[in-house]
């Protein structure tokens, strides 16, 4: 099974987490799928691309993610 994770906590740096966020409920989860041999893809909410290839999509705070995965980029 392949499982991508949008959530913000992935979109900070490894070291920022390691100092402000250690564990976040999304932090936990992805780290006990994968104990458990699941692939787990995480990434930022505004993550573009084929989701096709993943069996679930978790999607941390759905409005927002949804809305940049379709509307246009400014700037």
């Amino acid at each position: 099974m392949k499982i991508l994770m949008l959530s913000g906590i992935f979109a900070q740096s490894d070291e920022y987490r390691a100092t402000h966020m250690a564990e976040t409920p999304d932090s936990l989860l992805a780290d006990g799928l994968r104990a458990r041999g699941v692939d787990v893809t995480t990434a930022g909410p505004s993550i573009r691309g084929d989701w096709g290839s993943y069996d679930v999509v978790h999607l941390n705070h759905l409005t927002r993610a949804c809305l940049r995965a379709i509307l246009p980029r400014h700037g």
